[in-house]
């Protein structure tokens, strides 16, 4: 079955409009949030459990290893069509002022590891990823990813008290920022900046 995409999650970004101005309540940030974790879950929802894509419009493409991590990291890729973004773009039009020319195909790459929770070398303890991955993710990002140049702060909000709630589940201890991450890219490209 297809699934329904909506105009959040995309390569075509968030325009500034969107979003709630950063004196924003919980209350006034909540259905952003609300909105983002309804596209996302399905989006990375069908992603399986192993190796094995054949069922999944994620694919498996490759498994990294790091002297600095006892598990592997698993590389899947997720292709959105052209046709599909065009049909998003059309439902979604009054709501996505920053597509502007025809939308395009979407490649989505997705990294995995699974990591034994202890504070020692070659694995983190939950607290530790949580520093990493929610407190400071553009700074190890950054450590990670070669290509990343530098990153900036835009904005943040106060999500205190912020409860989403989907289905059975309540989401709580939300963190939302606005960061700008620039990317070197090899000759002739020129640096790419994403918000």
């Amino acid at each position: 079955m297809a699934q329904k995409l909506g105009p959040l999650v995309h390569l075509w970004g968030i325009d500034p409009t969107q979003v709630p101005a950063q004196t924003a309540s919980g209350a006034e940030v909540t259905p952003l949030l609300t909105g983002l974790l309804s596209e996302a879950l399905p989006f990375i929802g069908d992603l399986p459990a192993g190796q094995d894509s054949s069922n999944s419009p994620w694919k498996f493409r490759k498994a990294h290893s790091y002297p600095s991590s006892a598990a592997p990291v698993e590389v899947f890729e997720k292709k959105i069509s052209a046709d599909a973004m065009r049909s998003v773009a059309a439902e979604y039009k009054d709501q996505l002022p920053q597509v502007t020319k025809a939308a395009a195909a979407e490649t989505w790459f997705l990294r995995r590891s699974v990591h034994e929770d202890a504070a020692q070398p070659r694995t983190a303890s939950w607290d530790e990823f949580v520093t990493s991955f929610k407190k400071h993710h553009a700074e190890s990002e950054m450590a990670f990813t070669e290509t990343v140049a530098a990153t900036t702060p835009r904005r943040d909000w106060d999500c205190s008290g912020v409860e989403v709630r989907l289905g059975d589940e309540t989401w709580v201890d939300w963190t939302l920022k606005l960061e700008e991450s620039v990317h070197k890219l090899p000759y002739p490209l020129h640096k790419r900046v994403f918000p």
